[in-house]
C-alpha cells in the first residue's frame, strides 16, 4: 500500500522515525522496526502468511525481516572489503573463496529466503547432522559459517535464535598424514588416467600443494634454471616462493608441456585443457587412481577384499578397534592428495635432506618445526647420512636416489 494506509498491527514507531510491526504469531510476540510504511506493511503481510502456514517464530527473535541470504551476503561483503581484525590486512582471494564455500548452503540453500528470525536451532541441527553423515569436516565448516553470519547480523540489529550458536561441532577423528615410498608412489601414479600420471609423480617429490599445482602456468616455470615460482597470492604462506627442481622433475615438466592438451598455458590441465577444480579432480583423477591402485595391490599381494594397502586402510575408532559400517563392512580411510606433500617431505628426509633444506623446498615459513610436526612420518633410521646441499643428494631426483 503506497497511499500511506497502515495495516492492522502496523503503527508509527513511538520512539523515533519509522514504523513498528506488532502482533503475535503462534504464541510468540512480534515487535519489529522498519524505515518506511511500505516495508512495514510488506512485513506484516509476510508474517500473516507464515502464521497461516503454521510456522513458528523463534522466541526473542524479530528484528528486521532480513533473510538468511541477505545476512550471508552482508557478511561476505564485509569479508571481501574490510581489513581482518586478526591479521590487520585484507583477505586474499583464497580466504574469500573459503568464506564463500562455507556460507554457500545458507546463501543458496533451502533456507536462503527464510527470514533470519525464523531459522530455528532444531532445523539447523538436523541439517548439520545429515551433512556430517557423509562429510563431517564440511558440516563443521558450514556450521561455523552460519554462526559467523548470525553474529555479524546481530551486530547490525538482526535477531535470531541464539540456540544456534550453542550447537556443538561434529566430533571428528583426527586424520594422521600418510606418506608413500618410491615404489608406492610410482604404483599409484601408474593407475591414474594417462594425462594425470605426471602430476601425481611431480606432487610426490616436489611437494607443491594441490592448488599450487593446479594454478601453475608456463610463465612461472624456468626449466633452464630449474625453478618453479609460486606467487604470494596462490600459496598458503602468503609470500612469494621459488621451488628448486631436481633433474627428474625437470624431465617430467618437459614431457608434460608436450603431452598436455593443446592451446593452454596451464602446466597440469584437465583432459580438455582447462584448469582443474578440486571436486572435479578428485572425481575424475584421484578417486580412480586410489581405488585402482588399492585393487591392484591386493591382487598382486594376494590380500583380502578389505585388507589394508598403502592407498586404502581400515579406519580405527578411539580405542583402536576397526570401525564397521551399517552393512557390516569395514569403514575404509583413503589416501588424500595432500598426502603427496607428506610423501615429498618424507622422501627428502630419507634421502638425507636436512630439516632446514626440506622445509625451504616445501616453502614453509618456518625452518622445519611445522615439517616435523605434520609431515615427518618416515623412518628416522634411514636418515643418518645428512649432507649439506640439495644438489649433492639427489641430482637426478628423489625417486632415482632412493631407488639406488
Amino acid at each position: 500500500m503506497s497511499d500511506g494506509t497502515l495495516l492492522l498491527g502496523v503503527r508509527p514507531h513511538p520512539h523515533g522515525k519509522g514504523f513498528e510491526v506488532r502482533g503475535q504469531i503462534n504464541g510468540v510476540k512480534i515487535s519489529e522496526s522498519y524505515r518506511t510504511a511500505n516495508e512495514a506493511n510488506a512485513r506484516k503481510l509476510e508474517l500473516e502468511k507464515l502464521r497461516e502456514g503454521g510456522f513458528a517464530v523463534a522466541r526473542g527473535a524479530g528484528a528486521s525481516g532480513q533473510t538468511v541470504r541477505q545476512a550471508g551476503e552482508a557478511l561476505l561483503l564485509r569479508k571481501s572489503t574490510l581489513v581482518s581484525r586478526k591479521t590487520k590486512r585484507k583477505l586474499r582471494e583464497g580466504g574469500i573463496e573459503w568464506w564463500r564455500r562455507i556460507t554457500k548452503p545458507w546463501v543458496q540453500g533451502d533456507y536462503a529466503d527464510l527470514p533470519l528470525s525464523l531459522l530455528h536451532r532444531a532445523d539447523v541441527e538436523d541439517l548439520i547432522m545429515l551433512r556430517a553423515s557423509e562429510h563431517p569436516k564440511a558440516a563443521n565448516d558450514e556450521l561455523y559459517g552460519l554462526k559467523a553470519i548470525l553474529r555479524y547480523a546481530g551486530t547490525r540489529g538482526g535477531q535470531y535464535d541464539h540456540g544456534i550458536l550453542e550447537i556443538e561441532p561434529i566430533a571428528q577423528i583426527r586424520r594422521v598424514r600418510r606418506s608413500l615410498d618410491v615404489a608406492e608412489l610410482e604404483f599409484l601414479a601408474s593407475h591414474a588416467p594417462d594425462y594425470a600420471e605426471r602430476l601425481l609423480l611431480f606432487l610426490g617429490t616436489a611437494g607443491l600443494r594441490i592448488k599450487e599445482a593446479f594454478t601453475l602456468t608456463d610463465d612461472r616455470i624456468d626449466l633452464r634454471a630449474g625453478e618453479v615460482f609460486i606467487p604470494a597470492a596462490l600459496c598458503k604462506e602468503g609470500v612469494d616462493k621459488i621451488i628448486d627442481l631436481t633433474g627428474e622433475e625437470k624431465m617430467l615438466l618437459r614431457e608434460q608441456l608436450i603431452a598436455r592438451a593443446p592451446g593452454t598455458n596451464v602446466v597440469f590441465p584437465s583432459k580438455t585443457g582447462k584448469r582443474w577444480l578440486y571436486p572435479r579432480f578428485h572425481h575424475a583423477v584421484w578417486h580412480k587412481a586410489v581405488r585402482r591402485a588399492a585393487r591392484a595391490w591386493r591382487a598382486e599381494h594376494r590380500l583380502g577384499e578389505w585388507d589394508s594397502t598403502p592407498f586404502e586402510w581400515q579406519l580405527l575408532d578411539d580405542r583402536g578397534v576397526p570401525r564397521i559400517s551399517d552393512d557390516g563392512s569395514p569403514v575404509l580411510d583413503r589416501l588424500e592428495p595432500h598426502d603427496l606433500r607428506a610423501t615429498a617431505a618424507t622422501l627428502m628426509r630419507d634421502a638425507g635432506y636436512t630439516r632446514d633444506q626440506a622445509a625451504a623446498r616445501l616453502g614453509h615459513a618456518d625452518s622445519g618445526e611445522l615439517l616435523d610436526r605434520l609431515y615427518d612420518v618416515g623412518d628416522r633410521r634411514k636418515r643418518a647420512g645428512v649432507r649439506d646441499a640439495i644438489e649433492q643428494l639427489t641430482p637426478d631426483g628423489l625417486r632415482a636416489a632412493l631407488r639406488r
